[in-house]
């Protein structure tokens, strides 16, 4: 739980504190013979490393739980806590590659291997019956497909995430999914579309109370405001009359929440799970 709310406010401090806090409660689990539970923090372990760009220990220790869980299941193959956490693995390696820059060449064999796990994710989770984690792995099959450049399957699958994260209330899902939208409008050069979603995922971000979902609006904004700034139409007074809304909009939950620095940005710019 320590762990969960240093990871929520997301800066170097936190995190740090956060791999403390999940280190000894796996040290813990270990020497009581609790090997599964210890397991599942290996989930919770790379996730922080992928936040800090450490993806050569995030990869090994999704590599290692991938392994205890897969063997887990061959034992006991109806044990849906280990098949869930299974799903929780392989949507992580599923993100990889929206944390790293491929090296060139390498982009459609990165793209299909971060395909392939974000499918068994979903399968897993359609399975359970678990909507909440789905909408979390479409988002990301969004997020693939955006940094692919195919435009209309990112459309789908965010779109599909939004609605469903809408129905069930999501707070922490929308605000995901709708900056993930604004960067695909952004993308496509529909920067009116963008800065009303980035809106969204600022005002969402303040409802749930997340410094670090902040921290990644700030960066998103940051990017629309440079595309802006290339922009020279009728409109461009406006567009820039919106950017300084939503600036102060931000500080305004920032001043509220605490604005924390990111950790480290590559390719995603959407929360990581």
């Amino acid at each position: 739980m320590t762990a969960g709310v240093c990871y929520d406010i997301g800066d170097q401090e936190a995190l740090q504190r956060a791999l403390v806090e999940l280190h000894e409660s796996s040290q813990r689990l270990v020497q009581a013979g609790a090997v599964l539970p210890a397991a599942r923090l290996l989930n919770d372990q790379a996730a922080i490393y992928m936040r800090l760009g450490d993806l050569v220990r995030a990869t090994y220790l999704l590599a290692q739980a991938h392994e205890r869980f897969e063997h887990h299941l061959r034992q006991y193959p109806q044990d849906a806590i280990a098949f869930e956490e299974l799903a929780g693995t392989k949507h992580l390696l599923a993100r990889l590659p929206l944390h790293v820059q491929v090296p060139p060449g390498h982009e459609e064999e990165s793209y299909i291997r971060g395909l392939e796990h974000a499918r068994a994710a979903e399968t897993i989770y359609q399975r359970l019956g678990q909507q909440r984690p789905l909408t979390h792995v479409w988002e990301t099959m969004g997020r693939l497909a955006l940094q692919r450049g195919e435009l209309e399957v990112a459309q789908e699958r965010l779109t599909a995430a939004f609605n469903l994260q809408r129905q069930l209330g999501d707070v922490a899902g929308l605000a995901r999914s709708t900056a993930a939208l604004a960067d695909l409008c952004l993308r496509g050069g529909q920067l009116d579309q963008a800065v009303a979603l980035l809106a969204n995922s600022i005002t969402l971000n303040a409802e749930k109370g997340s410094p670090i979902g902040l921290a990644f609006n700030r960066y998103t904004l940051g990017t629309i405001a440079k595309v802006a700034a290339q922009v020279h139409s009728p409109d461009t007074e406006r567009l820039r009359g919106a950017l300084a809304d939503l600036e102060n909009r931000l500080a305004q939950a920032e001043s509220v929440l605490g604005r924390v620095e990111l950790p480290g940005v590559a390719g995603d710019t959407a929360l990581p799970v």
